[in-house]
């Protein structure tokens, strides 16, 4: 299958595997369109803070995320240690990649590397 010559449309495992479920009738044809329109979006990224927190900005900086977060449907693992944080980003893309780019502009943070991304 082609959009125009010599540009084949390649299946992700994912996308496979909701096709395995359909065929084998553990899903419906809308569960299939509803899980590939709401998959998720994946940002894993590291980055040093210019300062390192103290207790209560880390903690003050976690409650703050939780709240953005369950608010734009966002989850993920952060780890942080001595000014250096290691994030995955998962959830709605829209929301991942706003949520980054406001990370990248934010000014405690230095050396943003993106490690990876997947849906």
């Amino acid at each position: 299958m082609a959009l125009t010559a010599h540009t084949p449309l390649v299946a992700r495992r994912y996308e496979w595997d909701l096709l395995s479920q359909y065929q084998r009738g553990l899903l419906t044809f809308e569960q299939v369109v509803h899980r590939l329109q709401n998959s998720v979006y994946q940002i894993l990224y590291r980055s040093q803070l210019k300062q390192p927190l103290t207790g209560d900005e880390g903690q003050a900086l976690l409650k703050q995320s939780q709240h953005y977060n369950a608010q734009h449907q966002i989850t993920g693992l952060l780890l942080y240690s001595t000014g250096r944080f290691v994030q995955v980003l998962e959830g709605p893309e829209a929301e991942v990649r706003a949520l980054y780019a406001r990370i990248q502009a934010d000014t405690r943070h230095q050396q943003v590397v993106t490690v990876g991304k997947a849906r």
